[in-house]
């Protein structure tokens, strides 16, 4: 077994020996000693191989059709599989394949599943060698990036704030350091010859539905609100229910704030805050960091105690079939992506918002309740929000996605001067770089012509959560404050 604390993505001490080679592509081939382990599992549209170790799957996606033991494997890379590449890094394995459409409508399955998707680990000779150190902080805020990958022919970094090519050493580990860098928490990936990877030698993971990438942490000063503090901290409490609605069985995540008691009369206000596509209920948290940096608003008093609940903001999964490789246009889609919009926002409201006020000290009064989101959950907080301002006062949309070339008026047809007497705040934010900036400020113009009283700000960043946590951050102290 591999030394302790030298565990995966999923907290499994693995012997190097269980897995011996891995194919990339739909297929993911996995031999030795545990293949009589291996079972079959019926999925719409794929069969999926699983291996069982201790109390968790690992699993990836192969098509419909017989399995040929003496298949000859062909790898769609130049000169091999990028998983014969990648090599030495045996000490975290949680290798994968790329998986393809997924349909479930279970995430705890869909998690097991693309987790296995997280990075991609090569079991060769090399494999016991010295461990590479990958990314490496230094002092002056630069990292350096390590990949050993001794095959390859190019290896490039992308993380959130661009992209660094790689050199090659005489001992076939690829590097590069980038400059020093705002303190921060950014995502990353390596391109193998094209192919997208994760770090093998990172378990610090930015968990998603379709792309989990790496991610890494530049510390700096603990007046960052993301930054842990010794404060008084919050609870975390994760929810697993069955929803008639959506027909499948999911979970919700809620965060009390410090010196919440269940047995006190205390109420407290609640915000419902929504994740983006691709994303799942935790991303706030896992990514966000919204409990630390709720944490230390509070504790600094910059923002007033709140319970937080975050929920899987789908109504149906069918809605990520495909990935990213899906085209997200067509009368299909957008009847699909309505479909979904619709069943979570009638969860929303008949399922998790009554079980939240059943089982948490929370008021019921809509002046107490918000909504807010980023991207597509900021397009949700939006929609689910001013049409529907008896459910909340409070509302909140970072970057929203589904803004563009549509007709404002038909989606949303009540918002007037009249809004203004139900609305105790409407913010919106974008990052000047983002991709939707153009289609937020269009509809930010169409408030302001339609004479809604509105918070609009642009932001420096692109589409990701180095906007999204500087969003929250100026949102969260403007919630349920006695004055507009």
């Amino acid at each position: 077994m591999v030394p302790h604390g030298n565990r995966g993505c999923l907290g499994i001490e693995t012997d190097p020996l269980d897995v011996l080679k891995f194919h990339v592509g739909h297929t993911a081939v996995l031999v030795g000693h545990l293949e009589p382990l291996i079972q079959e599992s019926q999925d719409t549209a794929f069969r999926f191989c699983a291996v069982l170790k201790l109390d968790y799957v690992r699993a990836c996606a192969e098509p419909d059709g017989e399995d040929d033991p003496n298949r000859n494997w062909q790898y769609p890379f130049h000169g091999g599989s990028a998983l014969e590449q990648v090599s030495g890094l045996i000490y975290r394995p949680f290798a994968a394949c790329a998986c393809g459409p997924l349909s479930h409508t279970n995430t705890k399955l869909m998690r097991a599943k693309l987790l296995l998707a997280s990075s991609l680990v090569t079991l060769t000779a090399s494999a016991f060698s010295e461990p590479v150190v990958s990314p490496e902080v230094h002092p002056d805020r630069s990292v350096t990036f390590r990949l050993k990958a001794p095959n390859a022919n190019s290896v490039v970094l992308r993380y959130d704030l661009g992209t660094n090519t790689l050199q090659r050493d005489e001992q076939g580990i690829w590097s590069v350091t980038i400059e020093p860098i705002d303190p921060d928490i950014y995502s990353y990936s390596f391109l193998v010859d094209g192919l997208r990877i994760n770090d093998p030698a990172n378990s610090f993971l930015k968990y998603n539905l379709i792309d989990t990438e790496s991610q890494f942490h530049v510390p700096g000063p603990l007046t960052l609100p993301w930054e842990l503090n010794d404060v008084p901290h919050g609870v975390i409490h994760r929810h697993h229910y069955r929803s008639k609605i959506c027909d499948d069985e999911r979970e919700f995540l809620v965060y009390t704030p410090p010196g919440y008691n269940p047995a006190a009369r205390k109420i407290y206000p609640v915000l419902y805050l929504l994740h983006g596509f691709s994303d799942a209920e935790d991303a706030w948290i896992d990514v966000g960091r919204a409990n630390v940096i709720l944490d230390n608003l509070i504790a600094r008093k910059q923002a007033k105690p709140m319970v937080v609940v975050m929920p899987l903001g789908y109504g149906t999964l069918h809605m990520l079939d495909g990935g990213w490789g899906a085209k997200h246009t067509g009368p299909e889609w957008w009847k699909l992506r309505d479909d979904s919009f619709m069943r979570f926002h009638d969860s929303l409201l008949a399922e998790i918002i009554p079980s939240v006020e059943k089982n948490y000290r929370v008021s019921t009064d809509r002046n107490s309740r918000a909504i807010a989101g980023l991207s597509m959950g900021g397009e949700q907080s939006l929609i689910f929000g001013l049409n529907g301002l008896d459910h909340f006062a409070w509302i909140g949309a970072f970057s929203s996605g589904g803004l563009k070339d549509i007709d404002f008026d038909q989606k949303f047809p009540q918002v007037n001067e009249k809004t203004n007497r139900q609305l105790r705040l409407l913010w919106m934010s974008c990052g000047k770089e983002d991709k939707l900036f153009d289609s937020n400020q269009k509809f930010e113009q169409w408030l302001t012509a339609k004479g809604v009283v509105h918070t609009w700000l642009e932001q420096p960043g692109k589409h990701n959560f180095l906007t999204w946590r500087r969003s929250l951050i100026e949102f969260a102290p403007l919630l349920f404050q006695e004055k507009r």
